[in-house]
C-alpha cells in the first residue's frame, strides 16, 4: 500500500490536512507549534484507491529536548514514504525553515510535492508561485481548511493505483500484539510446522507472513505480523516499518486476533491495538496466550483480570490459548470462522426496526433546546456500522448512542464485532 508523509514545519497546517483527507478528528489541531509531536496514520479512500497517510510533527532543526524527538520522528517517516507532501504557508512566503527543510528533504532522494497551503483567493494563487524557489518541480497550492485543491492533489495522489483488490482464497485472520507475546509460535502450532521463525528476542518477525491453509472444510489466510511497540520506545527505522505492516494486516484481515502475554499486565499499547481494530470495524477476538502456564487455582483469577481491564470490548471473545500444548487453538478459528461468516449476513431489517422502536419508545431521545428530536430509522451500511436517520443529527448524544448500540448487542448476534452507529440528517 502506498505510502505519503506529511512534512513541514511548525504550524503550517499539516494536521489539518491530515484530518480533512482521513475524514476523521484524529490529529490534534492548535495553533500553538510543537502540539503533534508523534507520527499518526490513517487510511485515505479515494473513489475505491487506498494509501497510508502520516501525520508528522513540525520540523525544527534544534538538537534539544522536545524538537530532537520530533526531529527522528520525521525522519522515520520520509524513510518509508513513497511520497513527501511537503507543507508551506503562503501567508508568511519562503521561511529560511522552509528552505532549511528542503535541503534536508533533496538528501534523501525522495519524490516530494509541496502543497503551498491557506491559498484561498487569486491574490494567494499568485503569490504560490515564489515556492519553485525551494528547487522542487511540483508546486499545487491548496486550502486545508475549505478544500480547494484538495481534490485534485488526491487524483494525482492516486493515480495508477489499482482499486481495492478482493482478497483471495479464503477467511483473511490477522494475529497482532505486542512484541514477543507468541504471535508466530501460535501460528507455527495452527499449521504444525514452523512456517516463520520463532525466537525469544521481541521483533524478530519484520513483515506480515501470510500462511494458507484449510482447516474444517474452511479456507483461510493466517497473516501473522511483526510487534507493535509503544512509540517512544521506537529507536530503530525498522521497528517503523514493523508498526507499519501491522497496521496494514488489522486492514486487510476480516478477524483480527489481538494476542496478549496471561503473564504481562494490561498496557496502555494493548488498548491502543485493540483501539486500531476497532477503528477499522474489523472482527475482534482476544487471546490470552501462555494461559497453560497459569496455575489451575489462579485460571479464573487471571482471566477476570482481563475482563476487567479491557471492560470497553464486552462484545468481544477472550479466548485461553497454549501454543505449547494446542489449548484452545480449535476454539479461536472455529470462533473466528463463525465469526467472518456472521460479519457477511445482514441483519434482518424488520427485527432491526422493532428493536430501534422498542429503544426508542422506552427512552426518547432528549429535546434539543426546544426542538423534538424525531428518529426516523437505523440503516445496517457494513459490518457493525449503522446509520441512524434523524431530523438533527447533533443533538444525539455519545450516551444515547451507547445505549442503542446496547440493545443491538442484546438482541442480535454481534459477539466479536465493533458497532458504530452514525447519525445522519434525514434528506
Amino acid at each position: 500500500m502506498k505510502v505519503v508523509s506529511i512534512v513541514g514545519r511548525p504550524n503550517v497546517g499539516k494536521s489539518t490536512l491530515f484530518n480533512r483527507l482521513i475524514g476523521e478528528r484524529k490529529a490534534v489541531v492548535d495553533d500553538r507549534p510543537g502540539v503533534t509531536r508523534d507520527r499518526i496514520y490513517g487510511i485515505v479512500s479515494y473513489h475505491g484507491k487506498r494509501f497510508i497517510l502520516v501525520d508528522t510533527g513540525g520540523l525544527v532543526f534544534e538538537e534539544k529536548g522536545i524538537w530532537e524527538e520530533v526531529r527522528r520522528q520525521v525522519d522515520f517517516a520520509v524513510e518509508e514514504a513513497d511520497l513527501i507532501l511537503f507543507m508551506v504557508d503562503v501567508k508568511e512566503g519562503v521561511h529560511p525553515l522552509d528552505r532549511d527543510i528542503a535541503d534536508y528533504l533533496r538528501k534523501k532522494e525522495k519524490e516530494v510535492w509541496v502543497l503551498v497551503n491557506k491559498v484561498d483567493n487569486e491574490k494567494r494563487l499568485t503569490e504560490a508561485e515564489e515556492f519553485h524557489s525551494l528547487g522542487f518541480e511540483k508546486i499545487i497550492p491548496i486550502s486545508a481548511i475549505h478544500g480547494y485543491g484538495v481534490k485534485d492533489m488526491l487524483e494525482e495522489i492516486t493515480l495508477g493505483l489499482e482499486e481495492k483488490e478482493k482478497e483471495p482464497w479464503g477467511i483473511r485472520i490477522a494475529v497482532v500484539g505486542k512484541p514477543n507475546v507468541g504471535k508466530s509460535s501460535f501460528v507455527n502450532a495452527v499449521l504444525g510446522y514452523e512456517r516463520v521463525i520463532v525466537s525469544e528476542t521481541p521483533g524478530t518477525t519484520r513483515d506480515a507472513v501470510d500462511s494458507f491453509l484449510e482447516y474444517r472444510g474452511e479456507k483461510i489466510i493466517l497473516i501473522d505480523t511483526a510487534g507493535l511497540r509503544r512509540k517512544s520506545r521506537i529507536k530503530e527505522a525498522i521497528e517503523y516499518y514493523t508498526m507499519l505492516r501491522a497496521l496494514q494486516a488489522i486492514e486487510r484481515g476480516e478477524v483480527v486476533f489481538v494476542m496478549l502475554d496471561a503473564f504481562v499486565p494490561v498496557s496502555r499499547q494493548d488498548k491502543r491495538i485493540i483501539s486500531w481494530v476497532e477503528e477499522r470495524r474489523r472482527g475482534l477476538i482476544i487471546l490470552l496466550n501462555k494461559y497453560d502456564l497459569i496455575p489451575p487455582e489462579k485460571k479464573d483469577e487471571v482471566y477476570n483480570y482481563f475482563r476487567k481491564k479491557l471492560d470497553f470490548i464486552p462484545y468481544a471473545p477472550f479466548i485461553p490459548v497454549s501454543s505449547l500444548t494446542g489449548e484452545g487453538i480449535d476454539t479461536a478459528l472455529l470462533s473466528a470462522i463463525e465469526l467472518a461468516k456472521r460479519r457477511k449476513q445482514k441483519l434482518p431489517e424488520r427485527k432491526l426496526r422493532e428493536v430501534l422502536r422498542e429503544a426508542v419508545r422506552k427512552y426518547p431521545p432528549p429535546f434539543y433546546g426546544k426542538k423534538f428530536v424525531k428518529i426516523y430509522r437505523l440503516e445496517e451500511k457494513g459490518p457493525g456500522y449503522f446509520e441512524l436517520v434523524v431530523n438533527i443529527p447533533e443533538a444525539l448524544s455519545e450516551s444515547y448512542l451507547r445505549y442503542l448500540k446496547n440493545r443491538l448487542y442484546e438482541h442480535f448476534d454481534l459477539s466479536g464485532m465493533p458497532v458504530t452507529i452514525k447519525p445522519v440528517k434525514k434528506e
